[in-house]
């Protein structure tokens, strides 16, 4: 079985320039041991990738303890490894490999090269790999090393015992969430926060920005717009507001969402949001 994901996994952070590297991965994997020790920096990574030790076949972004990942094993795991060759055409770009989640410590290797390592189980990460991949195939490797006994290591619900029980639940181990190519011109949208006000018919948005560039976001609904802002020569931090000709509240069981088209020079990001006003009173 081989499972490959067709859409991007991020809806609020999307590019059309993109390449998803879901699907069936090389892998291996090491059984709990005592005294198990997380490494340091990219050498143990090394070492196993030039051992070659890949003694079974996962589908990505499905953990190794899942069913759906062709592998279902439930025991208790210290190291998961990952190996896929992939064909990379930059055309002029950055390259990013980006990662929805995995669990817990992350290094990644881009044909031999560390390209990043990533603490944590539980948050996005991406690695810039433009200096490290080549045009045409290029191997990635990904070590994850995990141990939930130790008390340093926030775990979340997953259980501390062989087997579920009470609340705590089946370990999730390594990649658990897709991985994914981005294609980005050299000036970029790096990140952004939106925040809706519905009493004044407005949204503010919050960027963090690479380069200067022209900014322009314009917000849809239900395909028509109904809202835009332009910024010239934005870079750093900057803040966009939109004043809304319409608005529709967000509501459980009916979002209402707004899309939100966001270019930033040659670089074009698509988003949504929904218009509600939240407060603890």
């Amino acid at each position: 079985m081989n499972i490959k994901m067709a859409k991007h996994s991020n809806p609020q952070f999307q590019r059309d320039n993109f390449q998803s590297l879901d699907g069936q991965w090389d892998f291996g994997l090491q059984k709990a041991k005592m005294g198990f020790k997380f490494s340091t920096d990219e050498s143990k990574a090394v070492e196993i990738r030039n051992k070659k030790e890949y003694t079974h076949k996962i589908n990505v972004p499905f953990c190794v303890e899942s069913e759906l990942s062709g592998i279902g094993y439930k025991d208790f795991i210290n190291m998961v490894w990952y190996r896929k060759t992939v064909n990379i055409k930059k055309d002029g770009n950055r390259v990013f490999l980006c990662f929805g989640a995995a669990d817990h410590l992350t290094t990644v290797l881009i044909n031999g090269n560390c390209a990043g390592r990533h603490k944590g189980g539980y948050t996005s990460f991406r690695f810039d790999i433009t200096d490290i991949c080549v045009d045409g195939e290029n191997e990635i490797f990904v070590l994850c090393e995990d141990n939930v006994k130790n008390p340093f290591v926030i775990r979340g619900k997953q259980s501390e015992w062989k087997k579920s029980h009470a609340c705590d639940y089946t370990r999730t181990t390594g990649i658990w969430q897709s991985v994914y190519l981005e294609y980005i011109p050299e000036n970029y949208v790096k990140n952004f926060k939106i925040y809706p006000d519905h009493k004044n018919g407005l949204v503010t948005i919050n960027f963090d920005l690479k380069g200067k560039e022209n900014l322009c976001c314009e917000a849809f609904y239900n395909g028509k717009s109904v809202g835009k802002a332009e910024y010239t020569d934005a870079c750093g931090n900057e803040i966009i507001q939109i004043k809304l000709d319409e608005t529709h509240l967000w509501e459980v069981g009916n979002g209402r969402l707004y899309d939100l088209h966001i270019t930033y020079g040659e670089d074009k990001v698509h988003s949504y949001f929904g218009l509600r006003n939240v407060r603890l009173d």
